[in-house]
């Protein structure tokens, strides 16, 4: 859950938070914003490069929440990735086909 009750009243960048309301991160739309990121809807591993990761503000991609109350299992989950992910190579072989693009960073 991304929601939290605001403790004692608050005001940030002019708007009034009132103590006691419920205030909710809508993750999904943080992470579809076009003000955050460029072309939100592509599928983009580049994005997340070491080059590029440094760009990326606090709390503008966190797909198992943030701070003290992140997700208790995101460190199994990024683990069963990377076992899934290491599984497939094992087992399949890649083959190019003509779509796809090799070579065309930017």
């Amino acid at each position: 859950r991304t929601d939290r009750i605001c403790v004692r009243e608050t005001e940030v960048k002019g708007l009034k938070i009132p103590e006691g309301m419920q205030i909710a991160v809508p993750i999904y739309i943080l992470h579809h914003n076009e003000k955050l990121w460029q072309d939100p809807e592509k599928f983009d591993p580049e994005r997340f490069s070491a080059e590029n990761k440094a760009k990326i503000k606090p709390c503008q991609f966190m797909p198992f929440g943030f701070g003290p109350r992140i997700c208790i299992g995101k460190r199994l989950a990024i683990t069963e990735m990377k076992i899934a992910l290491a599984k497939l190579l094992r087992e399949f072989i890649l083959v190019k086909c003509d779509k796809t693009k090799v070579g065309t960073r930017e």
